[in-house]
């Protein structure tokens, strides 16, 4: 699992909730992402690469009525790390693309022997959420503007991020709340694989819960520009040092 779990720090931490309360009941211009939109991400662990992740924005589709923004994330280990432990994860997302509130959430996990599906159907209007495992569904009663985590990131993207301050949100995952804090701590110019960017390095704390709560910290570094992209995230943990990185942009809005 240790892929996926990696992959949930990094969609999860990136959360903002400027302003929440203030826009959940009217629609949002969207200047940071559009369909088409594809980045690869490289992951190592302790300088070993173990693996890539594409997250796309794949169409507008129709769900319950709405057009929403179809965003998948493809996770696979890489080939020498195959035959001991195989990694194919996928993950979807449908957000409304006026308000950016969670629709449909849909996780498939194939790690080594390990499996896992999970789905989270959002109701923004009683707001409520239902899960669905193989073990039955369950219903929660969520704060507004309760996101999956990958929704989530992209909703952060379409924010303004000022220095200095820290801001709260809900996250919804494995059938867990999770308010979360997110404290912008200054800007830096980084260099990865994609190229040099100019960035806002910021710390996400988990207030209960989570893997790296006590035992580590996580860095991420997103562009400071409209585009809000996750450029490099870094963790210092018990279980070692991981770094995620950005490979290639593709389709970039203007």
């Amino acid at each position: 699992m240790y892929l996926h779990l990696i992959l949930f720090f990094m969609f999860s931490l990136q959360l903002s909730g400027n302003d929440i309360g203030e826009k959940t009941s009217r629609s949002k211009e969207n200047k940071a992402f559009k369909v088409g939109e594809k980045l690869t991400f490289t992951i190592g662990y302790e300088f070993i690469p173990a693996g890539k992740t594409i997250l796309r924005v794949e169409k507008i589709a129709t769900i319950k009525g709405k057009k929403a923004y179809h965003i998948s994330s493809r996770t696979k280990s890489h080939r020498l790390f195959d035959p001991f432990f195989k990694v194919r994860d996928e993950i979807d997302t449908y957000m409304d693309s006026s308000t950016f509130r969670s629709i449909k959430f849909r996780k498939k996990l194939r790690e080594g022997r390990y499996s896992y599906d999970y789905t989270v159907e959002f109701d923004s209007d009683k707001m409520q959420a239902v899960s669905i495992t193989s073990k039955g569904s369950r219903t929660f009663d969520i704060p507004d503007f309760t996101l999956d985590i990958l929704s989530a990131m992209y909703y952060m993207r379409t924010l303004n991020l000022e220095v200095g301050k820290t801001q709260t949100v809900n996250v919804l995952d494995n059938d867990k709340l999770y308010p979360l804090d997110l404290k912008i701590i200054r800007k830096e110019r980084v260099e990865v694989r994609a190229g040099l960017f100019d960035c806002l390095l910021v710390e996400p704390m988990l207030k209960s819960g989570g893997l790296f709560k006590n035992e580590g910290k996580i860095s991420v570094w997103v562009t400071d520009d409209h585009r809000k992209i996750p450029v490099l995230i870094k963790s210092k943990a018990i279980i070692g040092s991981i770094v995620v990185e950005l490979e290639r942009v593709e389709g970039l809005i203007e």
